[in-house]
This record gives C-alpha cells, structure tokens and sequence, in this order.
C-alpha cells in the first residue's frame, strides 16, 4: 500500500474515534455492564480483548496517539530544492530548477539509464580543456567557468566539472545530513557541502566538507554523511552543494541529493 495513503487511512481511523464515528466492532462480546457507560469504540488489546474507556479518556488517548503517529511518520525536512532533478526552472526550461545552469555537454541534465532515477546531472570529464572552453563561451558561461589558456588535455585532469545548487540557510548549532545517489568510478568524483557567512564586511565560503564517491560496479550508491556547519565556524549562515567530478577520465552521473536536519551527532 502506497505510504501516504496508508498514513493517511490511520489518521482518518483515529479521527473518527475521536468524533464517535467509529462503529464498535465486537457488539456481540461487549459486557453488559460497565463502571463508566460508553458509546466510545473499545481499544482492541494485542490479546484481542476489548476494552472500553469513558468518553473523556478515549478521546485524549486518540489525540495522543495521532500526535505520536504524526510524529513518527512525517518525513525529514528536505532543505534542498529539487535534488532528484525532475523539475526544470519555470524561467528556462534547460535548467534544474534549483541548480546553476548546466553547459549542456561536460554537465548534463538528462535522463539517466534505466527507468529507476528519472532526471539526473551526467558529468563527461573526457572532454578537453579546449572543448569545454569553447563550450562555456557559446553557452554564456564564462562568468562562472573560464579557463584563460585551455589545453588539449581532459579536463578531468585540471580542474575537473562541477553545478553548484542554490543556497540554503542554516541555523546555529544543527547538524545535517547530506545524502545522494552515484554512478561513476569510486574516488573520482565528491560531493561537496560548502558553507558562506560575513567575513569583514564581504559573504565568503567560510567552511566546507565532503563526500568521496564510492562506486559499486556499474550500478547506482546512496551514499550520506552528517555534518556540522557552524560548529566551528558560528558566522556560517548559509550552505550550498557542489557536484564534483574529475580522475580518471570518465562518466560519473548525481541523483537524488537530500540535506536534511538531524539530532547532534559526530559531524564533519
């Protein structure tokens, strides 16, 4: 059964409890007699014995149950916006909505092999210093990647590819976990979570961690790391993620990239 719909069943069960909707299930086993009179649901024990409760304990029992459900059962708050890829920018249609633009030939954002990933960022660090110059400046991308004398060697290499995601903040004292799916050659490629905050009047990167891409075959890795942006450095206002790949030479592809808050924990 799909989750949200099976949450969303229990929740509507309770909520019926609750308002008295709920018909009795074992009319046929109720005792005649009851310390407290109660047209409330019994609450079927494991052993399957029912018990009835007076309308006033029913009724905080259920809401404390839905609240405990409620609590459980929400997902973590996904910090960054469209880390699985599939939304496009509404204001240009070639670009991952959340993400710096891509060149469209060392970084892609294409359809991923398979039909288990959707969208994903391909990253082709095969390529020379020369073509993806050549490349940068046809797409109008040398304010962000320019390399003043490029040379016929991969770029893999020199400087290797990267896409930046948007920047999100953060709060003082929360840990976070960056969590991500890859396909590539183990140890060519990491992913990045870099943090900015004032420093003498300008936002620069303050602080940075990251994760070494390992690689199991030619399959798809979830890989995760926590970390701990302002631990030690408290000015640390906002975070982004770097897509990186470089050597060996090859295809490295990023799907699914989650940043989400966790309880205190050894961080990076």
């Amino acid at each position: 059964m799909n989750t949200d719909k099976k949450h969303g069943r229990i929740n509507g069960l309770l909520e019926n409890w609750m308002n008295g909707k709920e018909s009795d299930p074992t009319p046929a086993i109720r005792p005649r007699r009851f310390l407290h009179q109660s047209t409330t649901p019994p609450m079927r024990l494991s052993s399957g014995i029912c018990v009835h409760l007076c309308p006033s304990v029913a009724k905080l029992l259920a809401v404390a149950l839905l609240f405990f459900h409620s609590a459980v059962c929400a997902p973590a708050q996904d910090l960054l916006a469209n880390g699985d890829f599939e939304k496009a920018d509404p204001a240009d249609p070639a670009r991952p909505a959340g993400w710096d633009r891509v060149d469209g030939l060392g970084v892609q954002w294409t359809q991923s092999p398979g039909d288990a990933h959707g969208r994903a960022i391909r990253m082709d660090t095969r390529l020379s210093e020369q073509v993806m110059q050549a490349q940068w400046i046809r797409t109008g991308l040398t304010n962000i990647w320019n390399i003043p004398k490029p040379e016929k060697n991969a770029i893999a290499e020199t400087y290797g590819l990267s896409l930046y995601s948007a920047p999100m903040p953060v709060k003082p004292g929360q840990a976070y976990r960056v969590t991500f799916d890859f396909k590539g050659h183990g140890g060519g490629a990491k992913v990045w979570v870099r943090g900015y905050g004032m420093f003498q009047g300008e936002k620069r990167r303050r602080w940075e961690t990251y994760v070494d891409c390992r690689a199991k075959g030619d399959g798809w890795t979830t890989q995760s790391q926590v970390f701990h942006p302002t631990k030690f450095r408290p000015d640390v206002s906002e975070i982004k993620v770097m897509l990186f790949a470089y050597y060996p030479p090859g295809i490295y592809w990023f799907d699914n990239v989650r940043i989400e808050p966790v309880a205190e924990s050894p961080a990076k």
